[in-house]
């Protein structure tokens, strides 16, 4: 029985010196009708004469699952149709002070900057594979509910898109999904009340984040000190068990 405790401890201690390996969770919010027709903000650099959408512009959304982002996680958007110019600018979250609001809770957090070139940063003709990817610069822990992207500062090469290329996939607030409330573009501050808003042409878009399984548990385990700690125990149990059988073996 000794040399068997002794064993279970030994290979516990060794389970908790493993290293833990990330799984990817993915939240993708598509509309249940989908349209390719706006150029706001994918399709123009943003300073489009007598239709800009800078100095902001941003998405809000509601009934939004929670994720937690990090450094190296990504935020992906589908264009429906190549644009002429590479896409360059900050990315911001915020969590909306209720589900379906269109205030934020509190200060943005900046997790994209316009000097990061996005994976395929033209997009594509292909609907619903999100093809055009940036990846996370700070983490941003979100709990569920409304959340909102706000859209800034294109870069220098990107402002020299003045024309409308149409290429995001949107939706409009009404659409079946309920995962839609508001765009506003051409904002001075990028806070409300927005000087344009309206239900239409709100981008879709993909969460990727790294979960891991042993942070994202809801049942109660003990915690790795704990364990190492029983481990040791169940180690002294077994020489206590191995000592007392040998002289039980050297008495017989």
């Amino acid at each position: 029985m000794g040399n068997r405790v002794v064993s279970a401890a030994v290979l516990t201690i060794l389970l908790l010196t493993l290293p833990k390996f990330a799984s990817s969770e993915e939240i993708t919010v598509f509309p249940d009708s989908p349209s390719v027709d706006n150029c706001f903000p994918f399709g123009s650099g943003g300073f489009r004469p007598n239709d800009p959408w800078t100095p902001y512009m941003g998405f809000i959304y509601q009934n939004i699952p929670p994720f937690s982002l990090v450094p190296g996680d990504t935020i992906a958007f589908d264009l429906g149709m190549m644009n002429s110019t590479d896409v360059q600018l900050d990315i911001e979250l915020a969590i909306a002070s209720s589900n379906g609001s269109t205030d934020p809770q509190g200060p943005f957090t900046k997790v994209v900057s316009n000097t990061q070139t996005p994976l395929n940063p033209r997009g594509d003709d292909i609907v619903g594979n999100f093809e055009m990817q940036f990846t996370v610069e700070s983490p941003f822990n979100f709990n569920g509910g409304g959340l909102i992207v706000r859209f800034s500062n294109p870069s220098a090469a990107y402002q020299l898109n003045t024309g409308c290329d149409s290429v995001l996939v949107n939706a409009v607030q009404s659409d079946a999904s309920g995962l839609f409330v508001l765009r506003f573009y051409n904002d001075t501050d990028g806070l409300p009340p927005y000087n344009e808003q309206d239900g239409g042409a709100i981008g879709a878009i993909r969460i990727i984040w790294s979960g891991d399984f042993s942070s994202t548990a809801s049942i109660p385990t003990l915690s790795e000190w704990g364990m190492i700690a029983a481990a040791a125990g169940l180690i002294l149990v077994g020489v206590f068990f191995a000592v007392r059988r040998r002289k039980a073996a050297v008495s017989s």
